[in-house]
């Protein structure tokens, strides 16, 4: 698996954005991005920016996860009802599935 590094000053001189993937997660016709924000390497929380189809990346991202460091992400859809879900592998404590749906990633399954 292949990890991109997206460094942003916008986001912090120390901070940058680790395995993003994108997909329609919240069922609105357009691309959104949840990625992983990571802090120098001591901290790491995901971020989730819904996509729009007139202004790219919209809002000041989200946080969609719970309890734990994220440390890699995939998407699939796993439960075979046309919105891409995401699969968080949280550091020492196995994995969260995202499920997409209209609304948004949640981590109770539709």
């Amino acid at each position: 698996m292949h990890h991109h590094r997206i460094r942003s000053p916008r986001i912090s001189d120390t901070a940058w954005l680790d395995t993003p993937v994108a997909g329609d997660f919240n069922d609105d016709g357009a691309d959104g991005l949840v990625a992983i924000l990571n802090y120098d390497n001591e901290q790491k929380r995901l971020i989730m920016f819904n996509g729009s189809r007139t202004q790219g990346l919209t809002g000041s991202g989200t946080d969609p996860s719970g309890p734990g460091y994220p440390e890699s992400l995939t998407t699939s859809d796993l439960d075979d009802d046309g919105h891409p879900d995401v699969v968080v592998t949280i550091e020492g404590d196995g994995h969260q599935v995202l499920y997409g749906q209209r609304g948004g990633l949640s981590s109770h399954k539709p």
